[in-house]
Parts: structure tokens; sequence; C-alpha cells
């Protein structure tokens, strides 16, 4: 009994399926959205291939757009708030650690964690490396526009 091959990743046709994923429209966010939560829709689908995503998974790709809106508007209470009210600590920070939990156990499940969206954090720091190399190079090549942050 022969096993099936797949196509590698680097092959042509495995390279056309990711293009066509790649220009296929991306999921509609779900209509219980608020406004605030848009901004966090849209950087978790744009994290995976569109074909990527599932029906379960587009559900929590909302629930975390919502927690992590929500996450925000939580520390921006406590920085007008402060740490301690009344002598005691911020209520609002146990809410806080609760929907930052919920965010990452949702970023698991749906696999948008950066382990899933850039690969190990070995192979991170030859990336960065290279990055920083682009980013500090003086700008006199004529083909390559400088990225010197002055």
């Amino acid at each position: 009994m022969s096993k099936r091959k797949t196509a590698p990743a680097n092959s042509i046709s495995e390279q056309g399926k990711l293009f066509r994923a790649a220009v296929r429209a991306l999921p509609e966010p779900p209509e219980d959205l608020r406004e605030s939560d848009l901004h966090f829709w849209n950087s978790i689908i744009l994290s995976k291939r569109s074909d990527a995503w599932s029906a379960t998974d587009l559900i929590f790709a909302g629930i975390l757009a919502r927690t992590m809106a929500d996450i925000r508007s939580l520390q921006g209470d406590i920085r007008k708030e402060g740490d301690i009210v009344d002598g005691k600590k911020n209520a609002r920070h146990d809410l806080l650690d609760m929907f930052v939990r919920r965010s990452l156990a949702i970023s698991r499940l749906i696999q948008v964690h950066s382990l899933a969206t850039s690969g190990r954090s070995g192979d991170q720091a030859r990336k960065n490396s290279l990055a920083r190399e682009a980013r500090d190079t003086d700008g006199d090549d004529d083909l390559i526009p400088g990225t010197r942050v002055q």
C-alpha cells in the first residue's frame, strides 16, 4: 500500500494554491462585532490564509476580536483610575487578567498565535538579525531605497 504523496510547499502547484488562497475574498466580520472590534478582526483574519478558516474558527475569531477590544478598553480604564482604588487593587485588573487568558486560549485554538504565524523563536533570531541589518544600511544602493530611521 503506497502512501499518497503531497506536493512540497515550494512546488509550482502548491505555490499556485497559496496564491489563489491569498487573493480569495476575506471572510466577512460577524454582524455582532462592534466598531472597536473591527481592527482586531482584520488583524486576526489576515494572520492566516483565507482558505484555512473553518466556520468554527470564524466564530472564535469574532470572540477573540471582541476580547482584544475589551482588553484595550480595560487597559485605558486602569490607566485613568490607577492601579490602586480606595486603597485596594483596582478590580478591573482581575477582569483584564481573565480576558488576557481567554485571548491566549482562543489564539491557540484557532492557531493565530506567534508560533503558528511566525514560526519557532529560534528561526526568528536570524530573520530579526537580517531585518536589523537591512534597516541599518546606509541606503546607498540605488535599487533598494534606504530604510534607516533617523
